[in-house]
């Protein structure tokens, strides 16, 4: 029913990254001027290790635009450092620890009701915010096998498995109030 046109570009360094993006959607079975476009969406992400890498300090930036025809419309800025804790136990398994910051900016430049409709009656205050933390551990290992083949040039084979286990923590946060871009 819906098609995207996407056009975009990312420039990378060894602990960063950057990347910019535009992505206009199409309904294909009837004029759609509520369906929102990201006309631009801006993302950097960026990480550093110190400690002698038992420590891992991150950032990740996203400012989006969305635009459409009819309905409210608005930027939306989030803003999320990061501090990590890599381990390693023995040869045997890996794991981290994250904690994640997150501050969500809402600015609104059409409070106009529109699709989809809104929890809290449609009301729409201007600028709003959302704050949160997050926790994340994992932990992991890795097992493998290299198998004799001698099947002309393919002489080995390796088999990996690497079991995880993962759990993440975000607390509820009320968003009633928040617009509902995507």
């Amino acid at each position: 029913r819906y098609t995207d046109s996407q056009v975009g570009g990312v420039k990378s360094w060894d602990n960063a990254l950057m990347r910019a993006e535009a992505t206009y959607y199409q309904d294909l079975r009837q004029d759609d001027d509520f369906a929102f476009q990201t006309l631009p969406r801006l993302q950097f992400q960026g990480r550093q290790r110190f400690w002698q890498d038992r420590l891992e300090a991150g950032l990740a930036v996203e400012g989006t635009s969305f635009y459409r025809n009819q309905g409210y419309a608005g930027q939306r800025l989030d803003f999320a450092p990061s501090v990590a804790m890599p381990f390693h136990l023995g040869n045997v398994a890996f794991g981290s620890i994250r904690v994640t910051g997150r501050e969500t900016a809402y600015h609104m430049t059409d409070e106009s009701a529109g699709q989809p409709e809104l929890p809290n009656a449609g009301r729409l205050r201007g600028d709003q915010s959302r704050e949160t933390v997050q926790v994340d551990a994992e932990l992991g290992s890795r097992f493998s096998r290299a198998f004799d083949l001698n099947w002309g040039k393919l002489l080995k084979l390796q088999h990996v498995v690497e079991p995880r286990v993962a759990y993440l923590y975000v607390p509820f946060v009320d968003q009633d109030d928040l617009p509902l871009y995507d």
